[in-house]
């Protein structure tokens, strides 16, 4: 993939005002994953609503890293009971 297909981290800092290092910081605890091309630093399209999601807990609400991954994790139990809820209703 060439990098016009992806979104530059620093227009992320840049757009929501955080630094490197607080991006650092969530990347070291696993909760976003840059990726490197061309030697830019960088993130694939359909991640950016949950990283958008993870700046705003961490830079606005001050939730530090382990509760955004405790928050992540129970969103997803979340969107996974709701989705076989539907496929219960859908079955009867």
């Amino acid at each position: 993939m060439s990098l016009q297909e992806y979104i530059l981290i620093r227009e992320i800092m840049e757009y929501h005002r955080v630094n490197r290092s607080e991006i650092r910081e969530l990347e070291y605890h696993g909760l976003v994953e840059i990726i490197k091309i061309e030697e830019e630093e960088c993130i694939p399209p359909a991640e950016l609503d949950n990283f958008e999601r993870i700046i705003r807990l961490y830079k606005e609400l001050g939730v530090n890293p382990q509760g955004i991954d405790v928050i992540v994790r129970l969103r997803e139990q979340i969107i996974e009971l709701k989705n076989e809820l539907r496929q219960l209703k859908r079955g009867n």
